[in-house]
């Protein structure tokens, strides 16, 4: 029971600490990094009857992160991010507004927008602030969807490019 109410203590000095360091090691993303840090600190309680209370809890529980996160990489395949998934990709939930303003520096993003020919812009604009569809981009462009595919897709590489200095 004292082991117990110990971890609990470890648990809450040290569980922010641990997600912070997981999510930005895991790209940014809050699921994953929810369950990684779930995950880890479920190993630290399985191991920690075997803890030395002499030694530093921190330096035992990164080293259980550090393990756990090249276990992860080590297994994880290699991902193709879908199209429709650019604004995790990119950082950013275009589906909430006070998410892009908190994520991108909206004056820069504006000016490369502004770089972008007019139809790749107008399908960024319509696909991931407007949230239509490819078919009713499509429809209003007047155009097939394999058509606004290929220019989401030149669109979003040229997007990636440019604003690859505001994700680690």
């Amino acid at each position: 029971m004292k082991k117990k109410k110990s971890f609990l203590k470890h648990y809450n000095t040290f569980f922010e600490k641990i997600y912070r360091y997981v999510f930005f090691r895991a790209g940014r993303n809050r699921e994953l990094a929810e369950d990684m840090t779930s995950e880890i600190f479920l190993k630290a309680y399985e191991a920690y009857e075997n803890f030395d209370g002499q030694k530093n809890f921190g330096v035992w529980i990164y080293r259980i992160a550090h393990n756990h996160l090249i276990d992860y990489y080590r297994r994880a395949k290699p991902e193709h991010v879908p199209i429709e998934n650019v604004e995790q990709e990119l950082g950013v939930n275009a589906g909430h507004p006070q998410e892009v303003d908190k994520n991108l520096d909206l004056a820069h993003l504006s000016n490369v927008l502004t770089v972008l020919p007019e139809s790749q812009r107008d399908v960024v604009v319509m696909k991931f602030f407007n949230d239509l569809s490819t078919q009713e981009i499509a429809e209003v462009m007047n155009t097939t969807e394999a058509h606004v595919r290929v220019l989401q897709h030149r669109a979003i590489d040229f997007l990636k490019t440019r604003l690859s200095f505001l994700t680690p």
